[in-house]
């Protein structure tokens, strides 16, 4: 049953599950065009090859068919007005760069605005890991991961403990098992909260509950321009949620001060860090300080941060 319903996953996928370029055939490859191409060739570890090629067959036709011109056509509708106002690129430039995108490298339309990957030549393209591919990413570099590193990478409160143990400072949260009857004490406690899927990722199903002292009351935040003021609303949608699946409970945090005054929104601002474990320990490879949008969006203004010397790059004249 439970291989049926990874195959069916598959099969409804409205993206490919790995980039195909057309880097991949020209000489001088760059370390990420071999790294991509590595992941679409070995997206399905351990498993035969016929298997891949069925899956690639079938995701690919789909995508070239129908799925890519549905999505760049709907995001360029949406989208382009927005960027050519703000940046002067024109529709016609945007809806270009969009067919190299959803074609020549088989990537859903939305990352051209949400990597602003207009700022770039189409080969640097492939310098970024787009979302949509990283189960694959993390099955190729990470094929025989045990069980305990597994957990530690999806439950978000194992992880914090076990980080609690090696001295780092974590944010303490209460866990609402999936099933489990929802209080209207573990939500109003008169203080401002974060709640997220113990398992998730990419903020889905994650939302801010704002208190408001001055009036004994909370707003809990859907998008930019819903929220929901009712506490009976409130717990009848978080009731809803728990019932699913586990949540984690947090105190929502605010921006450090000095990084305060660099963004116009209260959204936090996200520093990500990646490492390689060499010579016994962990050696950074490379930080991104993610500035947000707006503060409901999912979307954020990404910056590289220099690892030398913690400069945000792209704030240097601001000497952050």
């Amino acid at each position: 049953m439970y291989r049926l319903h990874k195959i069916k996953l598959l099969i409804n996928r409205p993206v490919p599950y790995a980039i195909l370029s057309r880097h991949y055939l020209l000489p001088g490859q760059s370390t990420a065009v071999r790294l991509h191409k590595l992941v679409f060739l070995h997206a399905f570890p351990g498993k035969p090859r016929v298997v891949w090629f069925v899956f690639a067959l079938f995701s690919y036709t789909k995508w070239f068919a129908f799925q890519g011109w549905i999505q760049l056509l709907k995001v360029w509708k949406k989208l382009s007005p927005v960027l050519q106002e703000k940046t002067g690129i024109s529709r016609n430039k945007q809806f270009a760069d969009l067919l190299k995108l959803v074609f020549l490298q088989t990537t859903p339309p939305g990352f051209y605005y949400r990597y602003r990957l207009y700022r770039y030549t189409t080969l640097e393209w492939l310098n970024f890991i787009y979302t949509h591919e990283l189960p694959n990413w993390h099955r190729v570099m990470s094929p025989d991961l045990s069980p305990k590193t597994a957990n530690l990478l999806s439950d978000k409160a194992v992880f914090a403990r076990e980080m609690q143990k090696q001295g780092f400072p974590v944010i303490e949260g209460d866990v609402i098992l999936k099933g489990n009857q929802l209080t209207k004490e573990q939500l109003f406690q008169q203080k401002s909260l974060f709640l997220k899927p113990l398992c998730g990722n990419q903020k889905v199903g994650a939302y801010g509950l704002e208190y408001h002292s001055s009036t004994d009351s909370y707003s809990l935040v859907m998008s930019e321009d819903n929220t929901v003021d009712s506490r009976e609303e409130i717990i009848t949608f978080f009731k809803s949620l728990t019932e699913k699946q586990d949540y984690l409970v947090q105190p929502l945090l605010l921006n450090q001060p000095d990084l305060q005054k660099l963004s116009e929104y209260h959204s936090l601002i996200t520093f990500r860090v990646i490492t390689v474990w060499a010579e016994n320990r962990a050696q950074p490879i490379s930080a991104i300080a993610e500035f947000p949008v707006n503060d409901s969006s999912e979307y954020v203004y990404p910056f590289p941060v220099d690892l030398q010397n913690g400069t945000i790059l792209a704030l240097k004249e601001k000497s952050v």
